[in-house]
């Protein structure tokens, strides 16, 4: 009964083409998001519509 490692190596030189040597990788930049300053205001709720009471009823300011 061979081990797993026998048997991987031999199913590996049974076939050359499906395994392959991995070359070292390189580290991949990390994209920042840039955000407009429209799109921040609009993410916090600066250009939303503000209700106030004024005798007694909502009124937008």
């Amino acid at each position: 009964m061979n081990t797993l490692q026998d048997q991987l190596k031999i199913w590996q030189n049974a076939n050359p083409l499906r395994v392959k040597e991995s070359a070292p990788k390189k580290p991949q930049d990390k994209k920042t998001e840039q955000l407009k300053d429209w799109e921040w205001q609009e993410l916090m709720g600066a250009n939303k519509p503000t209700y106030r009471r004024y005798r007694g009823s909502y009124r937008q300011k």
